[in-house]
């Protein structure tokens, strides 16, 4: 406040603390905002600057086929994930309406068990036991054989009682 009433004071009688030039503009202002550095060689700098910033431009060039690539992944990704559930709604309720349920289980094979790292067993022994063929498996595939045909008959009097 109190310099408020100094600056009107010294505006009423007539005098100003800066005088300015005739031009237009104070010089005092101009020649503090002008610095010149002087380049010890400035060919090799502008050869400097323009090489990297032919970099930035080479690199920004692959950041955008990177970005494109990815943007092509992302939508192909997509389709692709469209594509599996429309299959498999087509499995799942048209394909299904049509086959009957099989009454066979689905192979499993087994495997073997881990031994424990703890034991170990010796597995030479000072007898040879003679090798024995497998029983054989005849029975097991007469019984498959059996369902597969009583399934095969299944469809079939299905098949002439849609017809």
């Amino acid at each position: 406040m109190k310099k408020r009433a100094a600056q009107k004071e010294r505006k009423a009688k007539g005098g100003s603390e800066k005088k300015s030039d005739h031009r237009g503009g104070s010089k005092s202002r101009d020649q503090a905002l002008n610095f010149m550095v002087q380049l010890s060689d400035p060919k090799n700098l502008r050869k400097d600057i323009l090489e990297s910033l032919r970099e930035v431009i080479i690199f920004m060039q692959g950041y955008e086929t990177f970005l494109r690539i990815q943007e092509e992944k992302v939508s192909a990704i997509t389709k692709l994930r469209s594509e599996i559930k429309d299959l498999n709604d087509l499995i799942n309720v048209k394909l299904r309406r049509y086959v009957p349920k099989g009454k066979l289980k689905g192979v499993i094979s087994k495997q073997p068990k881990a031994k424990e790292p703890g034991r170990v067993v010796s597995t030479e022994t000072s007898e040879e036991k003679p090798v024995m063929a497998p029983p054989p498996f005849m029975k097991k595939e007469v019984n498959e054989l059996d369902d597969l045909e009583l399934q095969l008959h299944d469809i079939e009097s299905r098949l002439k009682n849609i017809r």
